[in-house]
């Protein structure tokens, strides 16, 4: 699955809006759990997760470079593992941020 969405910002204020925090400020009823308090949630090895009633899901920073992309890996007993990937751009004016599952 991919998806992508345009934001009227700079890159550096974009990324905030594709981190598991960030997400809170868009995303109806996403709201992580970090079972190690967390700082930066975008810190490579940052274990996060997320529920509903059907799955709980266990996310893993792999990867960020800041601020063009964070990557992560998710896992799940329902569904086989996956790499994702979130780019919030690199132009000064809109950012289209990519999502891959």
């Amino acid at each position: 699955m991919s998806a992508t969405l345009t934001v009227p910002l700079p890159p550096e204020e974009a990324f905030r809006l594709f981190t598991a925090r960030g997400e809170r400020d868009w995303v109806p009823g996403w709201d992580p759990v970090f079972p190690v308090d967390t700082p930066d949630d975008t810190a490579p090895g940052t274990v996060w997760l997320t529920s509903s009633p059907e799955e709980e899901t266990t996310w893993l920073v792999t990867s960020r470079d800041f601020p063009r992309s964070v990557s992560y890996a998710r896992d799940h007993p329902q569904r086989p593992c996956r790499d994702g990937h979130r780019r919030p751009g690199s132009g000064r004016g809109r950012q289209r941020g990519d999502g891959h599952l």
